[in-house]
């Protein structure tokens, strides 16, 4: 609509339109982010289809360049735009890994499956992946860009396996860099016998304008502030859990909250805002580890709110109630949890298993997460036998 608006009007305004697939460089991470992650930590990636599929990207610095160039075409135009010599997913995917220290495989997901459980992800509201992205994920789309070549002189200087790894190791670099820090703030906590703070919340409360300056008020009351991807460390959660974490910020959650159980002198503080994704979920989690051990959970909701006076009251009382752990500490009254080699914690649930008695005795207890489909997924349980109440 926008493209036809500009056009139709040739003699008022010149448009160069660029029709440009993913962008991507340095700090783009987003979706990608899961599949840094796995990498990382050398899990297998996962692709829809035989991954034999192309998907063009765009880098960044080479739509700055088309930009540049454009300002200059004294005409109206649309032009595609896009990296050269494409390649398939599973080349793209096995570059990175090739060029990276993991020993990440490639498997295959059925495409027909793969795209019919996303589709139902996506309607229930519980996967992030949308129309776009679950129709392209196991098709083909590749512009033909020999017109902005042709006409502007334009050219492309990254294919898509080096934006795709260039991308990662910037990710890769900074995470490393954010758990570093983490761990030369502990030891001066240590050494300095300070108290700290993880402050948990997503991507976008670093910003300040959303944060409203929460980092720096915590500072003033005398305590270090650490991100919840400082401390977090594989390993360190005992699962089962309650919930099923399917995404990376949940992981780091619960990891940072098990690794706070272990320290005296942290606490941990989690910021939401919007009611973003499955919030409602990660905050009961979070609060269950905490307090397993018996630590405070503290939750500020920040939505639209710059008076900071009820979040400064609620952080003072919580040193108070950290200074009052700490001396009964030091007296012997309290104890610290001690860490185990072992699967279980104070946390970890112990799961009944649902069997044929249990399916004619038993009423399942569902919640209401999606008004229309939920309704049918009742009646197919009851189809089949199950007794199932939606709440």
């Amino acid at each position: 609509m926008g493209e036809k608006i500009l056009l139709a009007h040739p003699d008022k305004v010149n448009s160069v339109i660029f029709r440009c697939p993913t962008i991507m460089d340095e700090g783009r991470l987003g979706l990608l982010a899961i599949l840094y992650e796995f990498v990382d930590d050398n899990k297998k990636l996962w692709l829809v289809g035989n991954g034999e599929n192309r998907y063009q990207f765009i880098y960044a610095k080479d739509l700055a360049r088309a930009c540049e160039l454009a300002l200059d075409y004294n005409a109206s135009d649309v032009f595609n735009i896009g990296s050269d010599d494409v390649k398939s997913f599973n080349y793209t995917y096995q570059y990175v890994v090739d060029h990276s220290e993991s020993t990440s495989k490639l498997g295959h997901f059925p495409a027909g499956f793969a795209k019919t459980m996303m589709k139902l992800c996506y309607h229930l509201g519980i996967s992030p992946l949308g129309v776009y992205q679950y129709n392209m994920i196991s098709s083909t789309f590749v512009f033909d860009t020999t017109k902005i070549k042709t006409k502007l002189g334009w050219e492309p200087t990254l294919t898509n396996e080096e934006m795709l790894l260039k991308s990662y190791e910037y990710f890769h670099k900074n995470k490393e860099e954010i758990r570093q820090k983490g761990v030369e703030i502990l030891k001066e906590m240590e050494e300095q016998g300070l108290k700290g703070i993880v402050l948990a919340g997503r991507p976008y409360h670093v910003d300040p304008e959303i944060n409203h300056g929460i980092p720096q008020m915590i500072n003033s009351l005398g305590l270090a502030v650490l991100t919840e991807d400082a401390v977090a460390k594989p390993g360190v959660l005992k699962r089962p859990i309650r919930v099923i974490d399917q995404w990376m910020y949940h992981t780091r959650l619960y990891e940072a909250a098990a690794f706070v159980i272990t320290r005296p002198d942290l606490e941990l503080v989690q910021l939401t805002s919007f009611g973003c994704g499955l919030d409602a979920v990660t905050s009961d989690q979070v609060q269950e580890i905490l307090e397993s051990s018996g630590k405070l959970y503290t939750l500020l909701k920040i939505d639209e709110v710059s008076n900071l006076g009820a979040a400064r009251i609620r952080m003072r009382s919580l040193v108070v109630a950290m200074n009052e752990r700490m001396e009964l500490l030091e007296k012997g009254e309290v104890k610290m949890p001690e860490v185990s080699d072992s699967d279980d914690a104070p946390y970890t649930l112990h799961r009944v298993e649902f069997t044929k008695e249990h399916k004619k005795k038993h009423t399942i207890l569902a919640p209401q997460m999606a008004p229309i489909q939920f309704e049918l997924v009742e009646s197919v349980f009851r189809k089949h036998g199950y007794k199932l109440k939606l709440l």
